[in-house]
């Protein structure tokens, strides 16, 4: 009994080291300091320019097809003396039918300097509908503390062999805790000064997304029919015309170049979202378009 009175008693002697550590951490070590649009794939836009509120990130975007991104760059200052390292597993990479990332998760923030990270939020998932909106709130984890800086793994290793040897002097027995009991105080004592804070910071950001599937449609059958002859060099077809010119009909893997983006080569209806085109060569009609599942028509 005595000695897990003992053992209790070495925790409650730490206890000050760990309120120790906790006050060294201050809230205004990361500080945001401006957010800015660094790229841009397929049609991403802000309904809203981005803005900061009380270190707190707030977008506000509008995306359309899958595959649509916007990156950010975001400017985030270290006040403190020690390191700070991104902890991309803190952020939600999937959320619906988007996913947010860090492009450069790998960065340490070094003391009293400025780094600039890049934020990467996808249109990842085709949603079921034409319309979606989504509000998140996204959380990235930033620490000064990892293992592999030699100068943490060091104050963690005087620490752990300073505890362990305080606990098997307290658990001995009893004559050898008397004789030991000035050291024990000692090393007691030195803890703080050998240990540090482990300090995390949270960078929040309210991002809403709107997004509105684009579609393209083919015009009716006859007409891409007729389309089709007339594109394969006969202007006069009709859609009882035969024809033996064309022996393969595909998609294109590769966008059209600007020659066949006339508006001859266009098999979409007005109220399309894209438009889809369509070309001849070498025997094949090819025909592509934004939209990588466009609707049939009639």
């Amino acid at each position: 009994m005595k000695k897990v009175l003992n053992v209790i008693l070495l925790f409650i002697l730490l206890f000050p080291t760990v309120v120790l550590g906790k006050d060294i951490c201050n809230s205004n070590d990361i500080v945001i300091k401006s957010i800015s649009i660094n790229n841009t794939t397929g049609f991403a836009e802000e309904n809203t320019p981005s803005s900061i509120d009380n270190n707190k990130i707030i977008t506000d975007l509008k995306m359309y097809n899958v595959g649509d991104s916007i990156e950010y760059n975001i400017q985030v200052e270290n006040n403190s003396d020690e390191d700070y390292y991104f902890n991309d597993k803190s952020i939600k990479k999937d959320i619906n039918y988007l996913e947010y990332s860090l492009v450069n998760k790998e960065e340490v923030i070094p003391p009293k300097t400025t780094k600039t990270v890049q934020l990467k939020i996808t249109y990842k998932k085709q949603i079921p509908n034409s319309t979606y909106e989504d509000t998140n709130r996204i959380t990235i984890n930033l620490s000064n503390s990892k293992f592999e800086n030699p100068k943490t793994l060091a104050k963690y290793t005087i620490f752990l062999i300073i505890l362990l040897f305080s606990i098997i002097t307290i658990i001995c027995e009893e004559q050898k805790i008397k004789l030991n009991k000035k050291g024990l105080i000692l090393l007691l004592s030195i803890i703080p000064i050998t240990t540090y804070a482990v300090c995390n910071v949270k960078i929040e950001i309210d991002s809403k997304v709107e997004i509105i599937n684009k579609e393209a449609t083919f015009l009716p059958g006859e007409q891409v029919n007729v389309k089709m002859k007339q594109l394969a060099g006969n202007p006069s077809a009709t859609r009882s015309t035969a024809d033996t010119n064309i022996v393969s009909i595909q998609c294109s893997e590769t966008e059209p170049i600007d020659s066949n983006k006339e508006d001859k080569n266009i098999v979409s209806t007005p109220e399309s979202g894209y438009p889809i085109y369509m070309w001849y060569d070498n025997g094949t009609i090819y025909w592509w378009s934004e939209d990588i599942h466009p609707n049939l028509n009639d």
